[in-house]
């Protein structure tokens, strides 16, 4: 809103009848509150009436955003820095007025977050809780908005203080919540609800142990779309119920890797339509590191075998299923075939089309195009140099045909890294930003939902897990400065990480001391091409390390990077490519004989890592 637009008042807002047009509607989200706002402000621009306008404009801006998962910022700070002071008191009297309560926890959500002469209002807090907790009741059959809401409302309880009556107002609807269900609700909202009793330290845990497993026997007499991951996450649930190394807890443990095997059989059984070969080996894959993740493992070691050799047969399968996997994208349609490819999926469907419809390029290729082009190129015969946005000559490539020898591959070099930054482009604007504008539609997801995904990566240590995820919700909301602030330093880490594992060196040595070496020491390490592809590797030092690319992990690291640059083609690459390594080893099914993450840009799949010692106590 411009400087020159009407301040309307609480008055003003009465005498617009405000709420009126939410009367009639049967859809009660904020999203749905925000189109019918924003058609108000058009009828009455178009009937030049400048303040009713200004009125439902803020009122469209106000229910445009949906929450995000960081309890600490649930609404993005541009979003926050732009409401006026005038209008969070505003606010404050409009949340207190509001009838409706989902708009009402909108209001008084967004005013709490606000400051009127440097002091927040607590009451505004407590007039979320109370209607947070009464509008997640208009979602029965939507467990993700409803315990959406019920999770927004205890992180403001819980901010209040641990004295604060609503805490256990919050913890009683919980139960209530949990009570009603007894475990066959039709999806996760039983989870949701004992996993945020159980991050707290709350709940009885010989009730809610067996309401976890009434739910995870439930889902696992059905066969369907999702229910044995439904299966899986109430097993997990009731293993936390328990004390780690008990039978109880042992035993929930084990039957939640067996419902990879389970989804595993129904991929092979086609019971979705068509065989894959490929899921069926991921699902292994996963079984396989679900039982060396349970510590000790000794008393599944040979079921671990087992699955092992089962896991072998099945990938010679997909391996011939991998080799077919691509993708033909008419150039002209780039846009529109990505989104196309994602369109209906369930979410993990979708993230592997994203994974799998683009690679890093080839350094073959990239090679070939600068001596195809060495001919053509008049800036080649001269060297150049790189100025960052100071002015400053930041580096210098040499003439592609300079007499040293040295000069010419380091001129080869470069010019390679800047065609590989064409690449990205292509990919981001053209594939990868239209699929997720899709999926973001379709799809309404926490950080949990990371969490679960990249559990088992052998790509994240497992102190790590939340921290990726975090980093992955936050490119998932577009917030890419925090995703890259994230995402930098643990992709450097899983790096050192994953050659610590193979038995590698990831540390330097001098004068006795052993410290850490950078992301640009470790990526030209000769064992890393053991355990990555030579263009993952390139791929990873264009984006990251090397001056004459991105060189986003200096940036990120120094502070030489503007707020707009992390909303730029390198920030939401480093979020693809992130989730690549991650998911890749997991997709790319390494056996004895049969070698597909011998192909290019393969991690190294987790069978072939030495066992995380922080796995073993």
């Amino acid at each position: 809103m411009s400087s020159t637009s009407p301040s309307p008042s609480y008055t003003d807002f009465e005498a617009a009848n405000w709420q009126d047009c939410l009367v009639d509607t049967t859809e009660r989200t904020c999203w749905n509150y925000h189109l019918l706002f924003g058609r108000q402000a058009e009828t009455h621009r178009l009937n030049s009436d400048e303040l009713n306008e200004a009125i439902f404009i803020r009122l469209k801006i106000w229910t445009a955003l949906r929450l995000s998962d960081n309890d600490a910022t649930p609404f993005p700070e541009a979003f926050l820095d732009a409401i006026s002071e005038h209008d969070f008191v505003l606010l404050r009297e409009l949340a207190r007025a509001a009838t409706d309560a989902e708009l009402r926890a909108r209001l008084a959500d967004v005013a709490w977050q606000g400051r009127v002469s440097n002091r927040r209002d607590p009451d505004m807090a407590r007039v979320a809780v109370a209607a947070y907790l009464e509008a997640s009741q208009n979602f029965p059959d939507q467990w993700w908005e409803q315990t959406k809401r019920i999770e927004r409302a205890l992180q403001l309880a819980l901010g209040l203080g641990r004295q604060a009556p609503e805490i256990e107002t919050v913890w009683q609807h919980i139960e209530s919540a949990l009570a009603a269900l007894n475990g066959e609700d039709d999806w996760f909202s039983s989870a949701h609800l004992m996993e945020l009793m159980q991050e707290c330290g709350r709940g009885d845990a010989t009730i809610y142990a067996s309401m976890a497993e009434r739910a995870a026997l439930r889902s696992d007499a059905k066969r369907g779309v999702g229910q044995r991951s439904k299966a899986r996450r109430y097993w997990e649930v009731k293993a936390k119920w328990h004390e780690v190394g008990t039978d109880e807890w042992f035993e929930a443990r084990r039957l939640a890797a067996e419902t990879h095997v389970a989804e595993a059989q129904d991929e092979i059984d086609a019971l979705y339509g068509r065989q894959e070969f490929i899921a069926a080996a991921l699902h292994l894959q996963k079984a396989v590191e679900s039982y060396r993740n349970i510590v000790p493992n000794d008393r599944f070691e040979s079921r671990i075998n087992a699955l092992h050799r089962q896991m072998i047969e099945v990938n010679k399968q997909a391996q011939r299923e991998f080799e077919s996997h691509s993708h033909t994208i008419d150039i002209s349609r780039y846009a529109q075939d990505s989104m196309q490819q994602v369109e209906g999926l369930s979410w993990d469907l979708a993230l592997r089309e994203i994974v799998l419809m683009y690679a890093s390029p080839e350094i073959s290729v990239l090679r070939e195009q600068v001596e195809a082009g060495a001919d053509e190129m008049v800036e080649l015969l001269c060297s150049y140099e790189k100025v960052n946005s100071s002015g400053q000559v930041v580096a210098r490539r040499p003439s592609l045909f300079s007499p040293d020898l040295e000069e010419r591959e380091a001129a080869r070099t470069a010019e390679m890294f800047r065609i590989a930054g064409h690449h990205r482009q292509l990919i981001v604007q053209a594939m990868l930003m239209p699929a997720l504008h899709q999926m973001q539609r379709e799809h309404r997801i926490s950080t949990r939902d990371w969490v679960q995904l990249i559990h088992n990566s052998p790509f994240v240590p497992t102190d790590r897990e939340w921290l990726f995820a975090r980093g992955f919700q936050a490119g998932w909301e577009s917030n890419w400065d925090v995703a890259t602030h994230l995402l930098v330093p643990q992709v450097e880490n899983s790096i050192r990480h994953v050659l610590t594992r193979s038995g590698a060196i990831a540390s330097a040595l001098r004068g006795g001391i052993q410290s850490e070496q950078g992301l640009d020491q470790t990526l030209k390490k000769p064992e890393l091409v053991r355990l990555f592809h030579e263009n993952i590797i390139f791929d990873l030092r264009g984006l990251l390390t090397e001056q004459m690319g991105d060189y986003l992990r200096h940036k990120t690291s120094h502070g030489l990077a503007s707020f707009a640059e992390f909303y730029s083609v390198p920030s939401v690459y480093l979020w693809w490519l992130t989730l690549r390594l991650c998911l890749l080893p997991m997709l790319r099914v390494q056996s004895e004989d049969a070698g597909i993450a011998n192909g290019e840009n393969g991690a190294v799949p987790a069978e072939s890592l030495p066992a995380d010692p922080a796995e073993n106590g």
